[in-house]
C-alpha cells in the first residue's frame, strides 16, 4: 500500500526510507522547505506524519467553553470536548474542579503517540457521576494508546455502572495514579456488597 505525496526535497535523499527519514520529513514540512514534486511513502509511515503534526496541548476548566480553542487561556468547558477533538500525541490539561459528566473516548492514540489526559501540575480534578446519566463514567471502547494520569473519580451508582471501563479489544491504555471510589454496580447505592 502506498501513499503519493507532491513533495520533492532539497535535503533529504530519497534513497533512504525509515523512520528517521519520517521526521525529518515531517520537520521539512512544517519548516515549509520542501518544494513540489513526486514522493511516495508507505501508508504506516503517513499515519505517523499525520498524527506529528496534529499534536496539540488543550487545556479543559470547569471555567472554559466548548466554543473556544481549548487553549489554556480559553480553555473547553468539558472533558467530553478534549476526548471528541484530541488526535495521537495530543497532551489534554485539564484544571481543578469538579466536573459532572461522563466521558467516552472518541479518539485512538498511535504507538509512541499516546493521547494523554492528566490533572493540571498542583491541581485536583474529580470527576463526579452524580446525576449523570450512563454507565462508565469513563468508557473507553475499542480504542488504543490512551493514557488517563491522576484523574479522582468518585459517585456513581446504577446498573452495571464503573469507574473506567475498557472493553473490546481497547489495547495499550494506561491509567496511572488515579482515585476511584464509590462506584455502585446497583441502581442503590446502599446495596450491600455481595458476591454478584
Amino acid at each position: 500500500w502506498l501513499a503519493a505525496f507532491s513533495i520533492r526535497e532539497k535535503h533529504l535523499k530519497q534513497s533512504q526510507p525509515g523512520f528517521e527519514r519520517d521526521f525529518e520529513i515531517a520537520e521539512h514540512l512544517i519548516k515549509g522547505d520542501c518544494e513540489l514534486g513526486n514522493f511516495v511513502l508507505p501508508v504506516p509511515s503517513s499515519s505517523l506524519l499525520i498524527g506529528f503534526l496534529s499534536a496539540a496541548d488543550y487545556y479543559v476548566s470547569p471555567t472554559g467553553n466548548d466554543n473556544n480553542p481549548g487553549t489554556l487561556a480559553l480553555p473547553w468547558k468539558k472533558i467530553q470536548k478534549a476526548a471528541s477533538t484530541a488526535g495521537p500525541g495530543s497532551n489534554v490539561y485539564i484544571r481543578g474542579g469538579v466536573y459532572f459528566e461522563k466521558v467516552e473516548m472518541e479518539k485512538s492514540g498511535t504507538a509512541g503517540n499516546y493521547i494523554t489526559f492528566t490533572t493540571y501540575p498542583g491541581e485536583e480534578v474529580i470527576l463526579d457521576g452524580t446525576g449523570v446519566g450512563g454507565q462508565a463514567m469513563i468508557n473507553i471502547y475499542k480504542k488504543n494508546y490512551i493514557r488517563i494520569i491522576g484523574l479522582h473519580i468518585r459517585n456513581n451508582a446504577g446498573n452495571f455502572a464503573a469507574g473506567i471501563l475498557i472493553e473490546f479489544g481497547s489495547r495499550f491504555i494506561e491509567v496511572r495514579n488515579c482515585v476511584i471510589h464509590d462506584i455502585h454496580f446497583n441502581s442503590n447505592p446502599n446495596a450491600p456488597v455481595n458476591s454478584n
